[in-house]
Parts: C-alpha cells; structure tokens; sequence
C-alpha cells in the first residue's frame, strides 16, 4: 500500500499532501453516491454575499475549501427534510497553492482560525469579514490555538536552532485588540525530535484518511491551557509535553500518549495510547486521561481499537472512535495492468462511535454508530455540538466500490465514479435509533456556537493585510518584518 513507514516528515507535510492529492486526481471522476448527494443542492452563495449562521459548522470542502453551514440545515439534508445545503464557502483557492485545515473556532464560537500548511500561514475569520492573513512563516503542521479568553492566538515558529533533543520551536503570542492583531510576544520555548521517516501512498481511501487527520493519524498538536501550553515533541506527531507560560523548558513529556484533547476546563487532557510496532496502517490504542499538571496518564477503557477522541461540553464525557481490521480487497486478473502495478493490500475497517461518561467507576461505553468491515475506511475527526445533542465526525469510505469495478475491467477514469470519499455524519446524542445525516461532503467538521456571518469568498487567496512574517522573537529580522499590527477586516 505504501513504500516506506508512514510518518510524519516535519518540514515537508505540506508537500505529503500535495502528493496524495495527486494520487487522488487519478481519480478524475466524482463519486456517484455523491453526485446523488448533491442532487437538489440550493444555488451556491453568490461571491461577497453574507449569510449569518446561528449554528455553524465549519468544515473542510472536497475540493479543500474552508465552507460554514449550520447544524440545522445539516440535520434536516440528513432526515430527508431539506435538500443538501454546502453553507457558504468562505475560501475559493484551494489547490492553488493552499492548503487549509487546523479549523478552530475561538471560545465564544463566533470566529474561526484556520491555517494553510503549504504556505505556513494561519488565517482568521472575524464574523461578518472576509477571512484576513494574521501570520506567515509559522512551523510546519502545527494548528494555531486560542486563549483561553480568546483575546489572543498562540503560533508554533521555528527558531533555526537544535539542541541534543531535537529542534527548538518557540510559541508566539498575537494579542487581537480594535481590529487588529499585534506584533508577536514570546509566550514560551520547546524541543520537537528530528529525524523522521516518510513514505507515499497510492491507496485513495488511505489519502482521504492522511489528509482528514495526518500521516498514520498522527496530528499535531498545540492548545493554550490555563498555565502555559500541550503540544507534541515529535516530528511523527507521537507524544506531547506541557511547557508553562513563558517558560523556556518543557515541563514533562509523554511520549507514549498522542492524538490529544485538551478538557473543557484545562485541567486535563484524553488521547491515544498506541503501542509500538504493530500495523502501520492501524495505528488504534487504548483510550486515556492525562493530568496537565504533572503528565500522569490513567486509562479510561481497556478497548484497544481506538482511534480519536472528544469531550463533551461540560467535560463529564468522552466521545471517540474506534477501528478494527476489516476486509481485503484483492485485485483480480480482469483489473487493469495500471491499476495492479498502483494498488495493493486495500482493506475496510470496522469502526465505530462511543461515548462514556467520566467519575464512574462502573460507566460502560454506549455505541453510537457502527460500520460494517467493508464499507469504511476510517472515522476523522469528530466534535460534540454545545448543547450536547449532536456529534459530528468524518466518515471516510474504503476503496470497496473501487476495487469492484476494477475487477470487472473498468479502466481508472471509468472507476473513477466509485472511489471513496469523504463525507460529514451527525450522531444524535442519544443513541444509534436515531437518524443519521451522511449528506454533506467533506471532512474536518468544527462546531460553532455561532451566531456566525459568512462572506461567500472570491476566487482568490483571502486577504494577507500587513501580517507579520514570524521569526524568533528578539531575532534581528522579526525587528523588520514590517508593521506594528495586522488589520483585521
């Protein structure tokens, strides 16, 4: 399936990316189950049109395109009580040089920051304004975070510099204040290790998979606690440590545990343990807590399938996936020459949803959602609405369909209409009777509390303003990087 183990290349993810995208263009077809999801779809937004949005979700479009609709519209299209609704899509250039992701809403829910990690740049939304350029030249792969207060944003930036560990990042702070955002301040230092391998894929479903979360589902990490900073100390996204605020030294590290969340409180962390070796295409573990204080780690479930995690609202639950081996997917004699010497080993997983609640000893995990072993790739990334009555997580689907037209000999363009895809589902909360929306395409779903007013963007890059180009802060050049602040909107 792949060439070489599948990890994170710290500088070069960006470039990953761009070849997985490659892979997937062969692939020129659309789906056909979502050319009938698109059926009916109201009349895109008319470009610098604004729409206010009371509940948002805010999600990453096939085409790679930051889009915000609203839960509402995204359970009614789900129960078969309204068409398709895509929302408004607030970026129009992606794939052209621009690779967004990292979406995050600020703690009040009304503005979103993003990232684009081809350009290494980190984007901000402001309700009711185009979406503005804040910063540039940040480290490879890492989100941008939110205070707590959402009063300022927390940028990773790479300093040049190594030490016996790794390579030394250092994490900035951009204050926003009367529409603007500030010249950067220090807010701390910490070490990434180096020296990491990659590879490349060919398999589509696989691709979907790395571009929904990262290489083996390993995703950065970086989140603004109370006391200082939860971030990763590898360049294969394993393992995170906590550094305080303005503190030069990491705190503690735990290696072992990845793939984390902060608590609604910041007082604790859930993520992934996931143990050493094993399949390198199933990289599940077992489900665990983290004290931010100290970096002590307490499991949670012994289920040794699971692949990410959530927290409820009010931080009494945890919600997450799991994923199991599946079925094979051989390629038969009747499939094209092409298509055997580019595929191999292509498999679905069973996966699921869960949620359990925390501070019972005797809490068992509640199944939300299940797939067969077939159908499904894996389940991305996935965050519970504020009121709680809602889960919202990517499906991605195995190459099943793909695989099946192959072996009766269609050639790649003619299959093309079968390849997997991406897809947003909404768990209703209470339970697995309940319906289930499957009808808005793409991935990386961040829930809103809105209200929220889009602007249908242009086609062309957001707006880049005066933001500053980032450097180590008390470096020569970050003194020349420009203006004093960046205007917002």
């Amino acid at each position: 399936m792949i060439a070489q183990p599948l990890r994170m290349i710290g500088a070069t993810f960006a470039g990953f990316v761009i070849a997985l995208l490659a892979v997937m263009s062969l692939m020129v077809g659309r789906p056909a189950a979502a050319q009938q999801a698109n059926a009916g779809a109201p009349t895109p937004v008319p470009p610098g049109a604004s729409v206010t949005i009371v509940n948002p979700l805010a999600y990453r479009t096939p085409q790679g395109n930051i889009a915000v609709t609203s839960m509402a519209a995204l359970a009614q299209s789900g129960a078969g009580k309204a068409p398709y609704d895509p929302g408004v899509a607030i970026t129009q250039d992606a794939g052209k040089g621009h690779t967004y992701d990292n979406l995050r809403w600020s703690p009040d829910g009304t503005n979103l920051l993003f990232t684009d990690s081809n350009s290494n740049s980190a984007y901000l939304a402001v309700s009711g304004q185009k979406p503005v350029q804040i910063a540039s030249n940040l480290a490879p792969n890492f989100p941008a975070a939110w205070a707590p207060d959402g009063k300022q944003i927390a940028v990773a930036v790479g300093t040049g510099q190594s030490s016996a560990d790794g390579t030394v990042y250092q994490i900035q702070l951009l204050t926003l204040s009367s529409g603007t955002v500030s010249q950067p301040q220090f807010g701390a230092s910490f070490v990434v290790g180096a020296n990491c391998g990659g590879g490349g894929t060919n398999d589509p479903a696989l691709a979907l998979y790395s571009i929904e979360t990262a290489p083996a589902g390993y995703t950065f990490s970086l989140d603004w606690t109370p006391t200082g900073f939860l971030h990763s100390i590898d360049c294969s996204g394993r393992g995170v440590g906590f550094t305080s605020l303005g503190e030069q030294n990491t705190d503690w590290t735990a290696p072992s545990i990845s793939r984390v969340v902060p608590s609604p409180d910041g007082a604790k962390a859930a993520g992934v343990v996931v143990a050493q070796g094993g399949d390198l295409y199933l990289q599940s573990g077992t489900l665990a807590e983290i004290d931010l204080r100290n970096g002590a780690i307490s499991e949670v479930t012994g289920d040794t399938t699971v692949d990410r995690v959530a927290w409820s609202p009010d931080g009494k639950n945890l919600v997450y996936t799991t994923r199991a081996v599946g079925t094979s997917f051989p390629l038969t004699a009747k499939a094209p020459a092409e298509a055997q010497a580019m595929f191999n080993d292509l498999r679905g997983y069973a996966c699921g949803v869960w949620h359990i609640a925390l501070g019972d000893a005797n809490a068992k995990p509640v199944e939300l959602f299940h797939s067969d072993e077939r159908g499904t790739y894996a389940l991305g990334l996935l965050q519970v609405s504020g009121d709680q009555s809602a889960i919202a997580v990517t499906s991605i689907l195995s190459d099943a369909a793909l695989v099946n037209a192959l072996n009766q000999g269609a050639s790649l363009k003619a299959a093309a209409g079968d390849a997997p895809y991406a897809s947003i589902l909404l768990l209703p909360w209470s339970g697995a009777s309940q319906s289930v929306s499957t009808a808005l395409l793409g991935g990386q779903p961040a829930i809103g509390k809105g209200p929220f007013t889009a602007i249908a963007a242009q086609n062309q890059q957001p707006s880049a303003g005066s933001s500053p180009t980032l450097a180590p802060v008390g470096n020569p050049q970050n003194q020349s990087s420009g203006a004093q602040s960046t205007a917002i909107g």
